[in-house]
Formats: structure tokens, sequence, C-alpha cells
């Protein structure tokens, strides 16, 4: 886990997932999609780990998540969370949400709990951090897939509106509850490169195979592991250029914040010399359809 500081632009250190804030707690507690198969809980792996780590025990038939034998230690002794509506995840919009019902000894409040990508979180926030963008962008860098933490504590008008909305079935237009959100932190899992990846990639080169990667990963973790396997040369990571911009104003720049290069206007024709000269070339988002229509020279 990272929390990035208000005013502080460098990037935060990283805390172990037990240590995490009561806030994060109750997001990955839940905000997720696990259910039940077989009597056994299901989903996303970094669900399920997220919460088998925090030491919440989920009821999937009941919605309702309570500490478990061995709680993470800022998680409410007696406290439960409800879950009362879902707003899956959407690639669209990269992130997913829920309704929740937060009980504590001491009070009973309605949260809107919000988990996704940090850049489409970010527009969302009340108060984005000064070093939000530096601590996201610094964990990708280093090849974790890192989502975004942030909800918001229902006005009573809000909340009695949204519980009759889920009460009916229908939930209140996700928009409406998706802003000015608090952010509380990133969470930051680090997936393992399978240790034949890069001989079996260096023999289709040798082949004279060209080798590119599709992810549904971000850009920069998707470019730490190219460079750990042998598809970009990890020695020259100045070399790695992301396509950002729209319109006349489209280039190549610099992937990584720790190295500076001139920006590059797009041209389709210098493909081929930026590979020559040994640039790793990565697209994102809707560059690809943005260039579609874009003069070769």
């Amino acid at each position: 886990m990272a929390q990035a500081a208000l005013s502080d632009p460098s990037p935060r250190p990283i805390s172990d997932i037990g240590e995490t804030s009561w806030p994060c707690c109750v997001i990955l507690g839940a905000c997720h999609a696990l259910v039940s198969v077989g009597g056994e809980i299901m989903g996303d792996p970094i669900e399920t780990e997220a919460v088998k780590a925090l030491g919440w025990k989920y009821d999937p038939d009941t919605s309702i998540s309570t500490p478990g034998e061995k709680p993470a230690q800022n998680i409410k002794k007696g406290c439960s969370l409800k879950v009362l509506y879902r707003w899956h995840f959407a690639s669209k919009l990269q992130r997913m949400s829920t309704l929740a019902k937060v009980s504590t000894r001491e009070q009973k409040e309605v949260w809107v709990l919000v988990k996704g990508s940090p850049e489409a979180l970010g527009p969302l926030l009340k108060n984005k951090p000064a070093g939000y963008d530096a601590t996201y962008r610094k964990m990708a860098e280093d090849g974790m897939r890192v989502i975004a933490l942030a909800y918001r504590v229902l006005a009573v008008e809000e909340e009695e509106e949204a519980v009759a909305a889920c009460s009916a079935g229908q939930g209140v237009p996700r928009e409406k509850l998706e802003k000015d959100l608090v952010f509380t932190g990133f969470i930051a899992f680090s997936c393992l490169v399978r240790k034949d990846t890069a001989m079996i990639i260096k023999q289709l080169q040798d082949g004279s195979h060209n080798v590119i990667m599709a992810t549904g990963d971000a850009a920069l973790t998707g470019l730490y592991v190219a460079a750990r396997v042998g598809i970009t040369d990890k020695e020259h990571p100045e070399k790695a250029l992301l396509l950002e911009g729209e319109g006349e104003q489209l280039r190549w720049a610099s992937a990584r914040q720790d190295t500076q290069v001139a920006p590059i206007p797009y041209r389709a024709a210098a493909i081929p010399q930026l590979v020559k000269d040994g640039h790793a070339l990565c697209m994102t988002g809707d560059a690809p359809r943005l260039t579609l229509h874009r003069p070769p020279f």
C-alpha cells in the first residue's frame, strides 16, 4: 500500500497491506465482485488475495464482510460491511464501484466505494494529492499492477435516495455518486514473469520474428515486463517512448519519469527509423485510433 501526501510531490513509500488505514480496509473489503461457486468464494485473484490479506470474512449469500480470526490492525472490532449495490468494472471507465453500509460500534453510514486505474480516479477526487502521479508511476515502472482507492460518505439525503433506489433493484446513476471522492491510497500487486518467457522470446527473435506485446495492464507495467523478457532494452530505459497528445500535437515522449528526451512529432513514415534506432514504441488508449487518419509524412 502507498498513500500520497497532499503537499509532497515525491513518490511515497510502500507499506505492508496489514498496516493500511480503516478507509482502505473498507474499500478492499466491500468493493469487489466475489461470488460463491460450489461453496467456495471465487473471483478476481487480486480481490480474493486482498480480502484474505486483510483478514475479512466475506459471506456471498448476505454480501456482508466481517472481521475474521486475524484481521488487519486497523479493522474496527465489531464492524460489518454490507454491499447494497454494485456497479461492475467497466473497461471504458476503468473502475468499479459499490454502495455499502458501513457499521461500527459508534455509527452506521453509507459509503460509495471506488477502485480503478489511477488515471481514471484522479479527476474524480475532491483533492488530488501532489504526490499522486509520481507515486503510481513509480510503482508501475517497477512492474506492479497499481489500483487507486477512494470513497465518499453519503449525506443523509443522498443516503436515503440511494438506499431506496437499491431496494428497488435500480441503483442511483453512478455519476451522481462518483464525485468529490476522498483518496485513501494505492494498492499494488507484483505479478512474477514466467522463468522461461525470456528464453522463448529470444528464440523467436533469433528466428527473425518481430515480437510485440499486447497487454491489458498499464503502459508502464507493460514496458517493465517487456524489458524483463527481452522485448525492449532494459539497459537503455530512455529508449522507451509513449505516444501521447491528440490531433496535431500527437508525439512520442519519454515513457518514464526518470528519463528526459525531447518530444518527437508523430509521423507514420518515421516509425521504421525509430525502431532501427533502438526505440521501444508504446501506444495506449485512443492513440492507435488517432493515428489512422494522419498523413504518413
